[in-house]
């Protein structure tokens, strides 16, 4: 008796108030007691449900219900033979036909039986051994691509909306859900009202930090004196915080939306000027000790493979587990969260940028070198002759042509293992200068590394040099954090 798994997807609030999960399940049970000769058996034991997830971006299939799903059928967990039951091929997915078709392609490839309930298609292995596998799988193909382009035309007109909606921030309307903590939106919903007491916290920020105090003073301050966090769920400012505040520019009045254009005087100032550019030309300088901002050469760098998402460096908070130990400093997966300790990450780095034999490119030699090795190649020759013939001969003429070129070949040796010399002194001289410029070998990653991505279960990291080069090395394991 065959399982059949109901696997549901909405991509938004509105769609579950609408009884979205509802339909999808109503669909599965409906198609099993109409469908008796199939014998299915509707699985309950499994949630695959996958809650404002979106398709367009494949997200489902990298680490929604979906993925699982996918990894249990590839693992054994879930037979062959095994249904999965879709409302349609756009839960499943949104993207481009050429991806949607070659995951569905998998799943059937594995022996798992697909239906599309909206239609009752069925999608099964041995099908393509004929005809009607070949018929479903144009049609499922036509229908994908028709999803996708559903999706990008509404991705245009939610982009000309936008435009539209940014057009009146000019005739002063009010465009955004979201306002800075130290503003709320007047009942008229006209304009903005400053909220003085945080507004003051701000402003005081600002000013400590044009003073030359640093983010990590100013942030434990706050937080000694109990001063509630900008959201208001506590009272620990973190370094990070601080500085995401003096990175942002409503202070002084402006709104940038995603695409980068800048709206002036849409918020209420609440920064003067003159503090606001004593504060931004410090990003570039060192603070009032002395001290340069802390570079971190990954940041940026490295990409989660399954999620094909940045890992950022995280340095607030607390993890502990018995595999990754303590860490404040970890490297995170932005998109599935998952981490592991920084000193691990930048331990695998250095060894992948040791393993590539990574030094400058090599010193062409030059005519003087290449003119004394094709001399050694004659007189090494014509040596060889001479001893060949002075053997049979005995001449001591011979002998004495003999010794005369050996000496000669000896001699060239010693002149090219000089020149040789001279360029390995240089190259050694290009090299340490290079060093000298580079804080550490991690620093000199941005220059000759194109990417660095880690695979899904955080145990090997491979580094793609910009010759195209790769270079794969485990993450250690024991190098977890220390205090």
């Amino acid at each position: 008796m065959p399982i059949a798994y109901s696997y549901k997807r909405f991509s938004s609030d509105a769609q579950e108030g609408n009884d979205s999960i509802r339909r999808q399940t109503a669909a599965a049970q409906k198609f099993i007691e109409d469908h008796p000769e199939y014998d299915l058996t509707l699985d309950t034991t499994l949630s695959l449900t996958d809650a404002g997830v979106s398709a367009y971006t494949g997200k489902n299939l990298k680490t929604g219900a979906l993925r699982q799903f996918v990894d249990a059928v590839r693992s054994g967990l879930i037979p062959e033979g095994s249904w999965l039951l879709l409302e349609s091929l756009d839960r499943f997915s949104r993207q481009s036909v050429n991806l949607a078709a070659n995951e569905l392609l998998n799943l059937i490839n594995d022996g798992v039986v697909v239906v599309t309930l909206h239609n009752e298609t069925i999608f099964r292995r041995e099908d393509y051994q004929g005809m009607d596998g070949l018929v479903n799988l144009l049609g499922a193909m036509i229908a994908m691509q028709g999803h996708y382009q559903e999706q990008v035309t509404k991705g245009k007109r939610v982009a000309e909306a936008w435009r539209a909606k940014y057009a009146k921030v000019t005739e002063g309307h009010i465009v955004t859900k979201t306002t800075p903590f130290w503003l709320e939106v007047n009942p008229q919903r006209t304009g903005f009202v400053v909220l003085d007491d945080k507004a003051e916290i701000v402003r005081e920020i600002y000013k400590r930090r044009a003073n030359g105090e640093g983010k990590a003073s100013i942030a434990a301050d706050l937080t000694n004196r109990g001063v509630p966090t900008s959201r208001g769920r506590g009272s620990t400012w973190h370094p990070s915080a601080v500085e995401k505040l003096l990175n942002s520019d409503t202070v002084i009045g402006v709104l940038e939306n995603r695409h980068g254009e800048r709206f002036q005087n849409y918020y209420p100032a609440v920064v003067s000027q003159e503090v606001y550019q004593a504060v931004k030309s410090l990003r570039q300088q060192a603070t009032s000790k002395g001290h340069t901002p802390t570079h971190h050469p990954l940041t940026g760098l490295v990409k989660h493979m399954p999620c094909n998402a940045t890992m950022r460096r995280i340095n607030k908070g607390q993890t502990n587990t018995k595999k990754m130990g303590k860490s404040p400093v970890r490297l995170q997966c932005s998109s599935c969260g998952v981490w592991l300790p920084y000193p691990m990450a930048s331990s695998a780095v250095s060894d992948a940028l040791f393993n590539s034999q990574w030094v400058p490119a090599p010193i062409p030699e030059g005519k003087e070198s290449i003119d004394l090795e094709l001399s050694l190649d004659a007189l090494m020759d014509a040596a060889e002759e001479t001893f060949v013939r002075f053997k049979k001969s005995k001449n001591p003429a011979d002998r004495q042509q003999w010794e005369r070129l050996t000496e000669e070949v000896q001699a060239i040796k010693s002149q090219l293992k000089e020149v040789k010399g001279r360029n390995t002194m240089l190259l050694a001289e290009i090299e340490e200068q290079r060093l000298k410029t580079a804080s550490s070998l991690l620093d000199a990653v941005r220059s000759v590394a194109k990417r660095i991505e880690i695979n899904e279960d955080l145990t090997e990291l491979s580094l793609t040099m910009l010759s195209g080069k790769i270079v794969s090395v485990p993450v250690n394991p024991l190098a977890s954090f220390k205090d």
